[in-house]
């Protein structure tokens, strides 16, 4: 009678550890790696502001890692040939930005009334503190100016000349 208990708990001592190696191999194959991953909505932000008003545009950074994001963004210069303006965000750094959830960005843009009127350009770079992913959004604004149309007409009668002058606004 004792061998009989003796080879059955040396069985099933041999199937429990075959059960437990093989659960081990199994959840080892779904464990998961932690990673810090994010996307922006849109990697381009295009628009027209007219010198001495403000304009702004938005885009959304979503954590689609499995680990809490902690993020910095640009602020920078909007640059047509040699002259350029400041662009400002809502937000300098982004923290605790929890896997899943989402966060939008302003960028506002203010030329003065005297700035040069064309197409200027720049960049927002958001990057991961301590490493890690990061992603840009070009900005594309044409700074415009008022427009003041001029119509100028002139009609001789005889020696006295008459100039007529409309403005339209």
């Amino acid at each position: 009678m004792l061998q009989l208990y003796d080879d059955t708990f040396k069985m099933n001592n041999k199937i429990g550890l075959f059960v437990f190696a093989l659960l081990c191999l199994l959840l080892g194959t779904f464990a998961v790696n932690a990673t810090k991953d994010f996307n922006v909505s849109t990697t381009s932000i295009s628009d027209s502001v007219e010198a001495g008003s403000s304009e702004s545009g938005t885009f959304v950074i979503r954590n689609i890692g499995n680990e809490t994001l902690n993020l910095t963004l640009t602020n920078g210069n909007l640059v047509s040939g040699s002259n350029s303006f400041a662009f400002t965000l809502s937000a300098g750094t982004i923290t605790n930005l929890a896997p899943s959830a989402v966060r939008t960005i302003t960028v506002y843009y203010a030329p003065s009334s005297s700035q040069a009127t064309g197409a200027y350009t720049g960049t927002v770079l958001a990057s991961t503190v301590g490493g890690g992913p990061s992603a840009t959004v070009s900005l594309n604004i044409a700074v415009t100016s008022e427009e003041s149309e001029y119509d100028i007409g002139f009609e001789d009668e005889g020696s006295t000349l008459t100039i007529e002058i409309d403005v339209d606004e």
